[in-house]
Parts: C-alpha cells; structure tokens; sequence
C-alpha cells in the first residue's frame, strides 16, 4: 500500500479552470463524487465544467479547447482515458491520481474507486488549493470491508466506506407468509410488509452509490404477534415470564422461516449481523418480544428442556442454524460476539475458541469483536480474540464515546484508534466497523458534531491506512473545520483533549487494578454524574492514595484550562461561529471538570475524616464542599446561556452525596 498525502498540480498556472470529464455511463455514486470535487474546487476559486467522454476523437488523446484549463479525465471506462493509465494490479477500491500534460487522470478499476478518488481528490484540494504537484499518487485500502454505522449513506462513500449499516434486519421484516399465513395479521402485519418495502428502496439508494449493506438484530427476537399461537410456540414458563427455549423445535422451525423468507425476498441485502450478547427487545415499544439463548445479566433457572445445555452449546446451536440459512445465501452472515461479561465469548480467547470448534462453516463467517477487551473504555487491553481461530474478522471502533461527553467538548482520540487499526492490520483482520454514532442510552445530545467529525475523521482514514500519523490526520481536519490560520492552535488543543479527558474521568489509582469492566465503575455514564454507591467502590478501591486521585482530578483541570485559552486566542482566525462554538464547548468542559474535581475530592476527603478523624481532612473536604457548589451552580445555570452548548449532565446521586457530606461535618 502506498499513500501520498500531498498532491500538487498548480492550477493558478491554468487560470484555474477546470474540466470535470466523466464516463458516459456513470451512476449515482460517481455524480455524486463528481459534486463533491466540484463544490471543493469552485470553493478554492476554480471555475468548473463537467463533461462527458463522448467527443470525436482517438482513445487517450488530449481533445483541450483552446484556452488555458486543466482536464480531469475520470475511470478506466472513460474513453478518453490514455491505455494503461489505470494499474490493473490495484488492490479492490484502490485508485491512482496522476498528473501528465495539462490532465490529470483519476479513477480506479470500478465506479466505486472512481468515486473514492474524487472524494479524496476534493479533500486534498479543500487542504490546499495548489496541492497537485506529485507526479503520481497510488492509493489503496489496507481492509478490505469498511463498515460504517450512525452515518448518512453519502456521507460513507465520500469517507471511503463499501459498507453501510443502515437496512432492517430479518425481524423486522418477516411476514411469515409462505409458512403460516395470517401469522402476522391487522396492523402488524402491515409494518412489517412497509418496513420490507423501505428496505428494498433503502438498498437500491445503497447499491446506486456503490455501497453494500448491512441489516441484523439481537435473537431471540419475533414480531410480538406470534404470542398470539400458544399452540405453536411452547414456549418456557418461568415464573412470570415466558421465553422462546433454545432445546425447542418449536422456536427453531419459525426461527428458520424467517431467515429463509429475509434470504428468498432480501437477496440484495449484502450482509445480515447477528448479536446475541444483549437483546434489546423490551425496547421496541411492544412491536416486538424476544430473549437471550442464555440468562445474561442475572441468574435465574432454565426449562426442563435445556437447562443440560452449556453456554458454549447454546451460542454454537444459534450460529449454527443461521450459518445453515445465510452461509449458501448471497447474503454474507456476520457474527457480532459483544456480550456483557469478560469470561464469555467476546472477552475470553479460550471460550470463543471452543465456541468456534463447535461452528461447522466457522470460516464462511464474519466474526466481529470490539477492540477493547470489554465496552469502550480507557484502562482496557486489546481484545485478546483478535486474531484467534484462523476465521475472517472484523474490529469495531466508537467515535462518539459514549462514556466519555458523546462530542459536547473536545476528546480526539487519534493516537488510541490508531494503535487500535495497527493491532487489527498485525492480526490480519479483514475487516472494521467504525460506529459514527450510536452507543448508551442518553445525552449529552450536541448542536453540531464538530469533535465527533475529528474522530470520524481519523477512523475513516486510518481505514485505508492503519500507519497514519493520528496527529497529521488532526492537523488536516483542523484544516478543514477551522481553515489554515487557526489549526495550528487547534491541533494543539485536540492533543490535550485525550489526556484531559483521561484524567477527569478516570481514576489511574483505582483503574490500573481494574482492567476491563467499569475500570471507572461508571460514576459518569452518558449525561447521568452518579452518587456514592459508585464512588464508595473506588475510595475503597484505592483509599492509600487518595491524594493521588484529587491530584489527577487538579491536572486534568488544568490541561482543561490550557485548552480554554488555547481556545480564546483563536478569535479573528476563523469564522465567528465556529469559534464561538469551540469557546464554548471548553467552557462547557471547564466548569464539568471543576464540578467533578470538588465532588470527588469532597466525598474522598469526608470518608478519609469518618475514618481517621483527622481535622484536617474535615476542612479539606469542607472547602471542596464549597467549590463543589459554586462550579455546578455556574455549570447549570450559565454554560446553557452559550451559543451551540450541548444538552447538560445531570445529577443521579451526586446531590444527594453532597448533602450527606455537608449534613454530617
């Protein structure tokens, strides 16, 4: 693979007209692309024509109108593009961009590619009006299958993605007709039967820009109609409630029709991803009813039926059944191993090798596991089942953070998700998952996506090129967003932002000695600040260091600070807005991150007094105790008065913390 990140051709020498010349037979994607390019080079103050192949004239040769301008001759297709100008050894979606007499010639051996290259052309030149000066630029994608998710479709091809996460999976569109008609009946089955039509039109939308698609869902899961056929089902009574049984035949028969019917009616669809780790299907509003194969989260009894059954053999029969069904299929089926433990088969390499000693077509399928060892968190190791079991996988990566502020206020993550896409290149991964958006269950919810595009950003890039320099990726996209004069200041403070965020929301004392899961214990989790029963653990956890915890509190205030002025000192080098919006997402950060500092050292300090009844403890405590109050008064009631503030934190226990505090000196 090869990547030149420069590219450079003046076009002020040609007065800065363009020629846009694109295959007669081009779709939906390359039109697309071919706007993006457009509106990049007319706002760099290039005047632009597109045009088509189609004029007389011998294959290759340069049929320029007079006047001074620079073609651009798009696709192996395109009749004027020179022989042999394309690589026929370029890698799939690979493309090249090369400059010779007055032209350049784009594109790659398929629209697609084509469309990649003037997406990427159009950055480069929004980077830098003049940057056509290499003589020659190869570029090809180090994995194969780049899924995106939380994205527009448009937005995912002009980021260099083949696959979009977008499409229903087979629950919600089943009808059951063919197998047991009337099933599904009235308004239920009139959803679904809509739902397979939006499918369908969202696919050929897909498909028309050249991206492949994705639908899938949690198992067990049905329309919550067929609870209308006791007769059918026997389902498991347990106590109150009642489950589809996995040593059912039963469930397994009308299991079977509806991935047999989403095969025979969705053959369109590219891949269908199946989780089994959670099931969220109490969530639907009533439209659908469902349950694990196995009794995650709590512990309670099985059925007569299958409670012989291990945990290995129950994920190894579902897997199973649906390989038997996708696996001959066009549709490619990807197993999603997330589960809500470290000891399963998500986190443990040991389970899920003997899970997939149990799969009979293990190889025909796409195995897809979070880089992380356990959820996004920091204090986590590389999921020790990359790169295990000799099967194709894929690695999912989270731009949004969900435990982390969701983009209300900087936290550019470059440098851990570039060691993240280098780990899964080592292990010969085929495949990453970038979640765009999507994670946790509330806010913050922001005005604009600014910090979050920063990660897109990178992910999207490290993509093609897992040894990209994260603070080189930072830097363009500061470009990009803010323009040339101000970057500088802001890649400076994207570089603070990790370690800002690091610091106020970990505890290294205690999150060293817990690895994995909740190595925070949760006490911040979306837009909920929780209360003593979250922070007990971590004072007990790491009592003797105490100090130590306020003191990383202190230093992430101060990087926050940093940052802040950072942020000031760029007004008049960028729009108005825009800077108004970064002052204010470090306001909203400053005064979260001093709330948090006081609240911790406040509650860490009275238990060290209630312990060791020590004087100076009390007035320690005492005046985080007044700090404590003034930062979460200024952060409710004047960071919301701020133009383009995200949605706030909320109290869920630290109020009530505090007024124990206070009520006991």
């Amino acid at each position: 693979m090869m990547e030149n990140v420069m590219l450079c051709m003046t076009l002020g020498s040609v007065m800065g007209r363009v020629e846009l010349v694109l295959p007669g037979d081009n779709g939906k994607g390359m039109a697309f692309a071919a706007s993006v390019l457009g509106e990049a080079l007319e706002e760099t103050g290039h005047e632009v024509r597109t045009v088509g192949d189609n004029r007389e004239g011998r294959r290759g040769e340069d049929l320029s109108s007079e006047g001074k301008k620079i073609e651009v001759i798009v696709g192996a297709k395109n009749a004027r593009m020179p022989d042999n100008a394309i690589p026929e050894d370029l890698k799939e979606d690979g493309f090249v961009l090369l400059s010779k007499k007055g032209r350049l010639l784009v594109g790659g051996l398929s629209e697609r590619a084509d469309a990649y290259a003037l997406c990427y052309l159009a950055e480069r030149v929004r980077l830098d009006s003049n940057a056509w000066k290499k003589p020659q630029i190869r570029r090809e994608p180090h994995f194969s299958i780049r899924m995106a998710s939380g994205c527009s479709k448009e937005e995912a091809l002009r980021m260099g993605y083949n696959v979009w996460s977008g499409v229903p999976g087979p629950t919600r569109v089943v009808t059951f007709l063919g197998w047991m008609d009337g099933l599904l009946h009235g308004d239920d089955f009139d959803r679904q039967r809509e739902n397979g039509e939006n499918l369908l039109k969202i696919e050929k939308e897909a498909s028309d820009l050249g991206l492949c698609v994705v639908g899938g869902g949690d198992e067990f899961q049905f329309p919550s109609q067929v609870l209308e056929r006791d007769d059918i089902l026997d389902l498991t009574e347990l106590g109150d409630d009642r489950e589809f049984c996995v040593a059912s035949e039963a469930t397994w028969e009308m299991y079977r029709a509806k991935y047999r019917e989403y095969v025979r009616r969705f053959p369109c669809v590219d891949f269908c991803i199946l989780r089994l780790g959670e099931n969220y299907s109490h969530l639907t509003g009533g439209a659908y009813v469902g349950n694990g194969v196995y009794h995650f989260g709590v512990r309670k009894p099985y059925c007569q039926r299958c409670k012989d059954l291990s945990y290995d053999e129950r994920i190894a029969k579902v897997i199973n059944e649906t390989a038997a069904i996708l696996c001959p299929s066009p549709i490619q089926y990807i197993h999603r191993t997330w589960d809500t433990r470290q000891d399963l088969i998500h986190g443990n390499d040991e389970v899920y090798q003997k899970i997939l000693a149990r799969v009979d077509q293990r190889e025909k399928i796409l195995w897809s596991i979070k880089y992380t060892k356990t959820d996004f968190w920091r204090y986590n190791f590389p999921n020790p089942c990359i790169g295990v079991g000799g099967v194709k996988q894929m690695v999912e990566f989270q731009c949004q953070r969900e435990y982390e502020g969701k983009g209300a206020y900087p936290n550019y993550i470059g440098r851990g998700v570039a060691e993240g896409h280098r780990y899964a290149a080592d292990k010969r991964c085929v495949g990453v998952w970038h979640w765009h958006h999507g994670g946790g269950w509330g806010g913050p919810k922001v005005v604009d996506d600014m910090w979050n595009q920063a990660n897109i950003y990178a992910c999207a890039h490290l993509a093609w090129d897992p040894e990209a320099n994260p603070k080189e990726l930072a830097r363009e996209w500061a470009v990009l967003t803010f323009g040339k004069k101000a970057s500088h200041d802001v890649v400076d403070l994207m570089m603070l932002s990790e370690d800002a965020v690091l610091k106020s929301r970990y505890f290294e004392a205690y999150s060293k000695n817990h690895f994995g899961w909740m190595p925070a214990n949760n006490w911040m989790r979306d837009d909920k600040i929780r209360g003593e029963e979250r922070l007990m653990p971590i004072y007990e956890g790491a009592k003797e260091l105490v100090d130590s915890m306020i003191e990383e509190k202190e230093e992430a205030l101060r990087l926050v600070e940093k940052m802040r002025e950072i942020a000031r000192g760029t007004e008049g080098k960028m729009d108005a807005v825009l800077h108004e919006h970064l002052t204010t997402s470090l306001e909203y950060e400053y005064w979260l991150t001093k709330t948090c500092l006081h609240y911790t050292a406040a509650y860490f300090l009275f238990r060290r007094w209630q312990e060791k009844q020590e004087p100076e403890h009390q007035e320690r405590a005492r005046e985080h105790l007044e700090q404590w109050r003034e930062s979460w008064t200024r952060y409710r009631n004047d960071v919301p008065k701020l133009p383009g503030c995200a949605t706030l934190y909320n109290d869920d226990g630290m109020e009530a913390t505090m007024e124990k505090v206070s009520t006991s000196f």
